[in-house]
């Protein structure tokens, strides 16, 4: 849940007009990053696909566009093997996950080809 609030308390500077601080996530992926050393210790299942997804989603908020893009890709393929009695709740986290992802590819596409790595976007 710390995930949650965090991302609240960032979404209300949002929609206040502040704008995302990027280099609060940046701070934060050190701790990403030992969550999922411990995340990949885990069954490979949708509930680690959580974990991709939260992480993924710091890391195109601290623009590693790469680094989400390749644990949204985890998470969705985790996601599409949960049983299919859940397939609605996957479902959705599947979508958000590929809209995530098509976000990152298109700032992984503008950097390459010398544009704006979206650090002014509202993502």
């Amino acid at each position: 849940e710390v995930h949650n609030e965090l991302f609240d308390a960032h979404l209300a500077q949002i929609t206040a007009g502040v704008g995302i601080d990027r280099k609060a996530f940046k701070s934060y992926l050190s701790t990403v990053e030992k969550v999922l050393a411990r995340v990949k210790l885990m069954p490979q299942d949708a509930n680690a696909g959580a974990y991709y997804k939260a992480a993924g989603e710091f890391m195109a908020f601290a623009e590693d566009y790469a680094g989400a893009d390749m644990l949204l890709t985890e998470a969705i393929r985790l996601f599409k093997a949960e049983r299919h009695d859940k397939e609605e709740l996957v479902g959705r986290l599947i979508v958000t996950c590929q809209e995530l992802k098509d976000f990152c590819t298109k700032q992984l596409a503008a950097a390459c080809a010398g544009g704006s790595s979206g650090s002014s976007s509202s993502r």
